[in-house]
């Protein structure tokens, strides 16, 4: 291992230990390092991972730009490493969220649905419905209820499909509220009759407390 590549190792086992302890601030400077090394030493992976945590870390302290212009990067960098990679819809959806979280809902929206594709592509079914569940959060935002409501569908089919009870509930609730602010209680109340039933089987005493508020 040549000495370039040591202190980019060294560098973001520091930085993972400073994040560990919530010195985020900190951590950066070794990040830094280490995304220089790793880019010095030509070595791909060790440059991924380091584009992550310094993303995550940036966006944790509120540096929406510099977080999404690292995950970008490793996004890009992990395309032209291994194209077929799973990871590469897990960062796509990252950019959609912090898109989103910037309120650039053009730009979540282009980044969810590469994200949605590839989970799609690679059989990750409850991943694909998280993506959906994020769509539909945009077409809400955008006042398309009904793209919502069908992004919200496809969603709990799949989630149904998974057996995922508490994600299902969670989907009838979110189409129940959009339902309800429509004006279409009679098909709101339906939906949360059934996600109460299947809390109430679940036994889970917040998902059942959430569906007795709308209800109310």
């Amino acid at each position: 291992m040549n000495i370039a590549l040591e202190q980019a190792d060294s560098a973001l086992a520091a930085a993972q230990e400073l994040i560990e302890a919530r010195q985020l601030a900190e951590a950066l400077t070794h990040l830094e390092t280490a995304i220089a090394g790793f880019e010095g030493a030509g070595e791909s992976y060790g440059l991924i991972i380091a584009l992550k945590v310094a993303s995550e870390t940036n966006r944790d302290l509120g540096h929406l730009g510099t977080a999404l212009d690292q995950v970008k990067r490793a996004h890009g960098v992990l395309i032209d490493t291994k194209p077929d990679a799973e990871q590469v819809a897990d960062f796509a959806t990252e950019v959609g969220s912090i898109y989103a979280q910037m309120g650039q809902l053009v730009a979540a929206r282009i980044w969810y649905v590469q994200g949605l594709y590839g989970y799609e592509g690679s059989g990750r079914t409850l991943d694909a419905a998280h993506n959906l569940t994020c769509i539909a959060g945009l077409d809400r935002a955008e006042g398309a209820e009904d793209k919502a409501q069908e992004m919200l569908a496809a969603a709990y089919n799949l989630y149904e499909a998974e057996h995922k009870t508490d994600q299902m509930i969670q989907t009838r609730l979110s189409m129940a509220q959009g339902l309800a602010a429509q004006g279409d209680t009679e098909t709101a109340l339906l939906y949360l009759t059934q996600a109460c039933h299947s809390a109430e089987e679940l036994e889970d005493q917040e998902l059942l407390g959430d569906t007795h508020q709308q209800l109310a």
